[in-house]
């Protein structure tokens, strides 16, 4: 998410030597994506209260839904605006489904559900 944020940043605002640091966070992009990728599903698994396959669905589903979603907008945003708005508006989608990922955790956690 760190490298996503900086070339956000950097494609907001014209930095000296922006095209550097945007190619070393986008390299840095790249190589957590692996992580992030397998990690993801195997948390996803792990965490699932429904259970490990459909932990697994939901998560390869929402991806996927996510990748058809931020490619629309994403040239809806560049044919309205410009390209720097789409890393704004990138960023600004990050930041939302933080957010409401942070307000689901904390309604499960105190759901009388969860405390058996």
């Amino acid at each position: 998410m760190a490298s996503l944020c900086a070339i956000a940043a950097l494609a907001a605002v014209r930095v000296r030597g922006g095209g550097v640091l945007a190619e070393i966070a986008f390299a840095a992009f790249v190589v957590a994506w692996a992580v992030i990728s397998v990690g993801g599903t195997a948390l996803a698994a792990q965490r699932s209260p429904a259970g490990e396959g459909e932990g697994i669905g939901v998560y390869n589903a929402a991806s996927a839904a996510a990748g058809v979603v931020g490619a629309i907008l994403g040239g809806w945003t560049a044919a309205r605006w410009n390209y720097p708005a789409v890393a704004a508006v990138g960023a600004a989608c990050i930041a939302a489904a933080v957010a409401l990922g942070a307000v689901a955790s904390r309604r499960r956690a105190q759901s009388p559900a969860a405390s058996r």
